[in-house]
């Protein structure tokens, strides 16, 4: 795998934050649209928490795209009854989850999210986590339980 790490440096790095609950079938083909768009045939890198639920979800979603690479940010492992257990092409150290989820914001370009609520919160991990991805000016689609998505600084890259 160490010889693939320059190669996968030049690949889009695609961070994802979502609810425990998983995500809805439109909400999964949604975030699959968005990924196959940023990927554009080319491969990516997959960033998640592999919390059960949405993360799971993404985490099978990636292995399906031909040249996915996947690295898995596991949480603490005092709560490894959360963590869903998905083997990544990289794992990183255990971290507390607010911590865990910095790095995946900033090993990204684009984040997506996919929360559970249809209404902006003040509290909650994907909702921090969206608003670390703000703060870092990175590209971020919000995907609603609906389907619809919310782009910032999506500037012309494919993928919606």
């Amino acid at each position: 795998m160490l010889a693939c790490v320059p190669m996968m440096e030049n690949l889009p790095q695609i961070g994802f934050t979502g609810t425990r609950h998983g995500m809805t079938p439109l909400q999964r083909s949604a975030v699959t649209v968005i990924v196959q768009g940023v990927a554009n045939g080319a491969g990516f890198v997959a960033h998640h928490g592999d919390c059960v639920g949405a993360d799971a979800e993404f985490h099978d979603l990636c292995r399906t795209e031909p040249l996915s690479v996947i690295v898995v940010h596991p949480g603490p492992l005092d709560d490894l009854p959360n963590q869903a257990g998905r083997a990544g092409d990289s794992r990183r150290e255990p971290l507390s989850h607010m911590r865990r989820n910095k790095n995946i914001v900033m090993a990204s370009t684009v984040m997506i999210a996919a929360p559970l609520e249809m209404v902006e919160q003040e509290h909650g991990g994907t909702w921090r986590t969206i608003e670390m991805a703000r703060k870092a000016k990175r590209r971020l689609a919000i995907v609603w339980r609906d389907g619809a998505v919310t782009r910032e600084r999506w500037d012309g890259l494919p993928g919606l």
